[in-house]
């Protein structure tokens, strides 16, 4: 069984792929919001589809409670130690530990979590 520390760095692990997977939308969308197929069949190609959007609504969730940290700190541990961004810190082990808790609080009250 994962521990609640262990499951938020999965989460951020998750997240850190899926930052580095960002590309700008350019262009028309991938699908057209406007129509569906009437009664769609699950099928392996639809219900992958549906996990990607999940993962991907997730992983905006994570996005905005990592900017949500208050003390900038944090928000710099947190992308030094997933994203390798270069920040100079003092108290690194301290930020990341104080991050990873209040990210936690912050992944339970938006039910990603549990």
């Amino acid at each position: 069984m994962l521990t609640r520390a262990q499951k938020v760095a999965d989460m951020l692990k998750e997240w850190a792929d899926w930052q580095r997977g960002y590309r700008m939308r350019i262009g028309y969308p991938e699908r057209s919001p406007g129509f569906a197929t009437g009664g769609g069949v699950v099928t392996r190609d639809t219900s992958d589809e549906q996990a990607d959007d999940a993962a991907n609504q997730r992983c905006d969730i994570i996005d905005r409670c990592v900017d949500d940290l208050r003390e900038p700190a944090q928000r710099a541990a947190i992308h030094h130690c997933y994203l390798h961004a270069v920040f100079r810190m003092r108290d690194y082990d301290v930020a990341l530990l104080d991050a990873h808790a209040a990210l936690d609080i912050a992944f339970r009250r938006k039910g990603i979590l549990w």
